[in-house]
């Protein structure tokens, strides 16, 4: 077989891939594979099968977000998969019905710079959360729950930053992810064992609600 070939059929394999909850581009190995073999004909190959079926769905863009990072995988340029991110977040940012400034000069930057690509969407996905809207909430809490589902291991990091910098976001989602850890908390407990000691920091809180949410989880953990 030859190397066009299998570009083309691992290229055909990752478009038209879906996972058990119908989403595309989660087959990161098949770009990855074709990439290694032939970048540039992987590429090309890419870009018309992308001209396609994007001209044919009207609901393909709700998974860009797995293509770019199905692009970081596959060990693509840097900078163009941080501009298709600013891109998306500019998208984002001019959905959102209003919009809530985050004060990133004085939250601590140790952790921020530690993170990759993914681990910095989500941080960038929590900042969002300093926009009260009912429906940005809702979103923010169902992608971290997904998330929490399919690969908790991107989201020690970014909680560890959370928790660190308490102070910067709301009461209410706070007391939001602390409900969502408590539902979760059989099915994630290692993501909760590693981000225990900064759990810790939602003490600082004067809130009842989140207080005994507090204690409940990390109460489980030291009993588990």
């Amino acid at each position: 077989m030859s190397d066009a070939t299998k570009v083309f059929l691992f290229i055909n394999n990752f478009v038209y891939s879906k996972d058990g909850w119908y989403s595309n581009f989660v087959n990161k190995e098949s770009l990855k594979n074709a990439v290694e073999i032939d970048k540039n004909e992987s590429l090309r190959v890419l870009a018309k099968s992308l001209l396609k079926i994007f001209s044919t769905s009207e609901f393909l863009y709700k998974y860009v977000a797995n293509l770019i990072i199905a692009f970081e995988y596959a060990e693509l340029e840097s900078e163009s998969i941080l501009s298709m991110y600013k891109s998306s977040f500019d998208f984002i940012e001019n959905r959102l019905p209003d919009t809530s400034y985050f004060n990133w000069e004085n939250v601590e930057n140790t952790e921020i710079s530690d993170m990759n690509h993914n681990e910095l969407a989500i941080a960038v996905i929590l900042s969002k959360s300093k926009n009260l809207d009912a429906f940005v909430q809702k979103d923010i809490i169902v992608a971290i729950s997904y998330l929490m589902k399919h690969d908790d291991t991107l989201l020690i990091k970014p909680f560890r930053w959370f928790f660190n910098n308490i102070e910067s976001f709301h009461q209410l989602f706070v007391a939001s992810i602390l409900e969502l850890f408590l539902i979760e908390i059989d099915n994630n407990h290692s993501l909760l064992i590693s981000i225990k000691s900064e759990l810790n920091n939602a003490f600082t809180i004067e809130n009842i609600y989140i207080y005994n949410n507090l204690k409940d989880i990390l109460s489980g953990l030291d009993y588990e």
